[in-house]
């Protein structure tokens, strides 16, 4: 039975059914949706969630039948089983059902060693352009790729791939040091220079902070600076806490306030002078991650399951009531699952240690992208969103035969 279900992955080409998976959630990016809240019995969530769920379904019960699992999915099911339990008793199934999408999907991904090929990224991020000018000029889309032309009244240079300027910033970010790091990929220079264009054209301050972050780390790297693991991990978690501390002391940035375009880019306001106001309404993640634990300590062990931000939080007169408080995944997987979210962050862990060991580089700089994402713009950590799949999969790349494959320019001194 065993074989019979590993051949079933070979039968269908996992790899091609990732990709396409890769392309299919690239097109309903650009699907149009009026709809603020999805029915979990609609079409247009069936539309969303159906594929990954065949996928990783299809692809994730030869794993249990295994003779010996890696730690990370071990961690993995462990949390799924202890987090479905108690739902269960709760007869919390949304939580069910989609922690064990999120598991699943990335037990799938990091055990058979899945990656988004770069070739295919670069060249979705030139079909990008070409969609995002067509649904720019239908209507469908507010974001131009050309400065300017947008009709976003915060920023009006703003820039996007997607209608989604936090996904287009991140999907950047991520091919931009994919293509730094993979000298072999196909349009590789050409999609260098766009992917940075359309990053620092998209405003989005948490994705700059992330390339900062990242940029120092590949500079260390070439610097022959961060040699043991021991000090990239050093690292990776310094810059955690750099970017947390970053957050936490937004109110100070009222003093580089000056001109209007300083003042839009950090405070989405065209006026010359900053107000507190300001401040608080656009910087409101540090908002967000203390209603998350004001929230959690009614039940801070097991969590409170399936819960209703907008229902729950006390919103700030700053703070825009229409926030959902999904910009930040981590702490609102502690409101629902308590403690237990230190195992899914510990399956993670795991993930970017093994990469280290194997002398990869790609999986701490996607691993660091993917925590300030978990921190800031968690709306789109989810098995169908093609942000997460791509960052997922480069996290998760650990076998050195990965080389073969592709030149890697961080293996010569990582």
């Amino acid at each position: 039975m065993s074989h019979y279900l590993q051949r079933i992955g070979r039968t269908f080409g996992i790899e091609k059914c990732f990709e396409m998976l890769i392309v299919y959630y690239w097109i309903l990016l650009y699907v149009p949706s009026g709809e603020t809240s999805v029915d979990r019995s609609s079409w247009t969530y069936l539309m969303y969630v159906l594929p990954v769920l065949t996928f990783s379904t299809l692809f994730g019960l030869p794993l249990l039948l295994r003779k010996s699992l890696s730690k990370s999915v071990v961690i993995l099911i462990a949390y799924t089983l202890l987090v479905s339990a108690i739902a269960l008793v709760r007869a919390d199934y949304a939580t069910i059902a989609s922690t064990y999408l999120l598991c699943a999907t990335l037990a799938v991904i990091y055990a058979n060693q899945l990656r988004a090929p770069l070739s295919l990224l670069n060249a979705l991020l030139l079909a990008s352009i070409v969609a995002g000018t067509l649904t720019n000029l239908l209507g469908t889309n507010l974001y131009s790729v050309i400065p300017g032309l947008s009709r976003d009244n915060e920023l009006w240079w703003r820039i996007s791939l997607f209608p989604q300027v936090a996904t287009s910033a991140f999907f950047c970010l991520t091919v931009f040091f994919l293509n730094i790091l993979f000298r072999s990929a196909a349009l590789r220079k050409t999609t260098l220079c766009l992917s940075a264009y359309f990053l620092f054209g998209s405003g989005l301050r948490s994705a700059l902070l992330a390339t900062m972050l990242a940029g120092l780390y590949y500079l260390l790297l070439r610097l022959g600076i961060l040699k043991s693991n021991r000090a990239k991990l050093i690292y990776f978690f310094g810059a955690i806490i750099g970017f947390v501390t970053s957050l936490l002391a937004s109110p100070l940035l009222i003093f580089l306030s000056g001109n209007e375009f300083v003042n839009s880019f950090l405070f989405r306001t065209h006026s010359a002078t900053v107000s507190e106001a300001d401040v608080f309404r656009t910087i409101y993640r540090t908002w967000i991650w203390s209603e998350h634990i004001r929230m959690a300590a009614d039940e801070p062990i097991i969590g409170l399951g399936t819960f209703n931000f907008i229902e729950l939080a006390q919103f700030n007169p700053f703070i825009p009531s229409v926030s959902t408080g999904s910009e930040s995944f981590i702490t609102g997987l502690y409101t629902r699952v308590g403690l237990l979210a230190l195992l899914f962050l510990w399956a993670i862990y795991t993930m970017i240690g093994t990469g280290l060991r194997h002398n990869r580089s790609t999986p701490l700089i996607a691993g660091l992208i993917f925590a300030i994402s978990l921190l800031s713009y968690g709306s789109f950590i989810n098995p169908y969103n093609l942000v997460f799949l791509i960052i997922v999969s480069s996290m998760t790349i650990t076998k050195s035969q990965d080389v073969k494959k592709c030149k890697v320019l961080t293996d010569s001194y990582s």
